[in-house]
């Protein structure tokens, strides 16, 4: 994860690493590099002249794998399960069934200049430079034609989002296909500039590369939006998400933005050549493709910032639980929590293992039982697989005697299953914390006990009720309160 630097405290934190590392060279320097994509461990680059070469070990070197490629332009490429697709300039679509060693040409194409592929299922999809976009059902066997309604038959590039199939095309921007590509709807209101190059999907976000700047779609191309603040030039050849990242390859070298397309910050310190047509990201590296310089690598660890999305502390009576959630992770060993009284002596309590290289979010929570009454200060040490660690900012609690009987709203309020409700006593008491629905049957008893002074808070989980509204009541000697809340599934 390597290096985190806070730009904001409690319950939204953002983690930042070093944009400073440069890029290495990994490669074919000399070769254009039109296409990089990835294949459980393997790595394939496509290339103007020189065919297709694979890398097993992280881009470390590279074979050529071009038996029975008769074309050794290759413009697209796409993988199917275990079939491994390649576009030519001027040779159709050429399949390999073991991984690259072998290739052999699909069913002509009556354009065969094949600049896009895509997959979803059974269906393979090509784009082609004045043909439109072609279908194959099986595996390249046979293609059928499927352009109505599509204006413009020069396809630069083609995505799959779902049911939506989105193709890009050379002067009349998006269009849109629900139906596999039967019929064609223009999906271009807003762009500015229609020449298109590449369309990815992130999240529920579409965004698309052209001559004029990147754009973004958050209603599948209905409308479109300029995203390009930042980029110092906005011809763009590419787009790649990682997570809540997207990288964008310019005529000016790699931009990284961290929040859809808002802003981006170039990253292409060490590129000798910035002329970027390909990136893929492949284990824990982002890999670019050059036009005459081959292919480089960084490691991500370097440039993707880590979102900590919360990080909370709450108090039960005499016990602290903290929580946290992580938006991405990357080398991540895991987090050890950290104590002190004063911020100045900090003590471990507990190691908390992470998740490695994600992409997804994920929660994280711990229970300090070995604290008395006063004020206390918590940290993260997050470590990393080499060793290496930052630390995230710090939250302190008052675990104190309360001076009065309460009970809290619960919260979440509504709530889908679950909901923390919270009270506090100020002496020991028979405490019963009980549920009931809207005729006043108890539905759950959630505290029947002796309790001591203090404060608390209970996880009330409703996943075998149905949605509606229900009562908590909250019993100690004199105290007795009851308050409102609603379920929605």
């Amino acid at each position: 994860m390597k290096k985190f630097h806070f730009l904001i405290t409690i319950g939204s934190v953002l983690f930042f690493s070093s944009l400073n590392a440069q890029w290495i060279q990994s490669g074919l320097d000399g070769t254009f590099v039109r296409t990089i994509n990835v294949s459980g461990t393997n790595l394939f680059v496509g290339t103007s002249g020189n065919g297709i070469y694979r890398s097993t070990n992280d881009g470390t070197s590279w074979t050529p794998v071009n038996t029975g490629l008769t074309n050794l332009n290759v413009l697209a490429f796409t993988v199917a399960g275990t079939n491994l697709f390649a576009g030519t300039e001027g040779s159709g679509v050429f399949r390999s069934t073991n991984n690259g060693t072998n290739w052999s040409a699909t069913s002509a194409l009556t354009d065969p200049y094949v600049y896009a592929l895509a997959n979803s299922g059974t269906n393979l999809f090509a784009g082609a430079d004045g043909g439109g976009v072609y279908l194959s059902t099986n595996n390249g066997t046979s293609w059928t034609q499927v352009n109505s309604g599509l204006t413009n038959a020069r396809i630069r590039a083609l995505t799959i989002s779902g049911t939506n199939l989105f193709a890009g095309t050379f002067g009349s921007g998006v269009f849109l296909s629900t139906n596999n590509g039967t019929n064609w709807t223009p999906a271009s209101s807003g762009l500015t500039n229609t020449y298109v190059n590449a369309i990815t999907v992130s999240g529920t976000n579409l965004f698309a590369s052209t001559e004029g700047g990147i754009f973004l779609s958050t209603n599948n191309g209905t409308t479109w939006t300029a995203a390009s603040t930042g980029l110092t030039n906005t011809y763009s050849h590419t787009i790649v998400d990682f997570g809540t990242n997207l990288f964008a390859g310019t005529e000016d070298g790699v931009f990284l933005s961290t929040n859809n397309g808002t802003n981006w910050t170039q990253i292409s310190t060490g590129l000798t050549n910035t002329v970027i047509w390909a990136l893929a990201v492949s284990g824990t590296y982002l890999f670019a493709g050059s036009n005459g310089n081959g292919v480089w690598r960084r490691p991500l660890d370097q440039i993707i910032p880590v979102e900590l999305i919360s990080f909370t502390a709450s108090v039960s009576g005499k016990s602290v639980t903290l929580r946290w959630t992580t938006a991405t992770e990357l080398n991540n060993l895991g987090f050890e929590v950290q104590r002190s009284i004063e911020t100045i002596d900090w003590n471990a309590i507990v190691f908390v293992e992470g998740e490695g290289t994600t992409t997804s979010s994920h929660n994280y929570n711990c229970v300090d039982n070995s604290v008395s009454l006063g004020n206390y200060f918590y940290r993260l040490k997050q470590i990393d697989l080499d060793g290496s660690f930052s630390f995230s900012d710090v939250v302190e609690v008052d675990v104190s005697t309360p001076t009065d009987c309460a009970l809290e709203q619960n919260y979440p309020n509504p709530f889908n299953p679950s909901t923390i409700i919270s009270y506090q006593l100020p002496v020991s008491s028979d405490v019963t914390l009980k549920v009931y629905n809207v005729l006043g049957n108890e539905v759950a008893a959630l505290v029947n006990e002796v309790q001591p002074t203090g404060k608390y808070e209970i996880t009330f989980n409703a996943s075998s009720l149905s949605s509606g509204t229900y009562f908590y009541k909250l019993q100690t000697g004199n105290f007795s309160e009851t308050k409102k809340m609603i379920l929605i599934r």
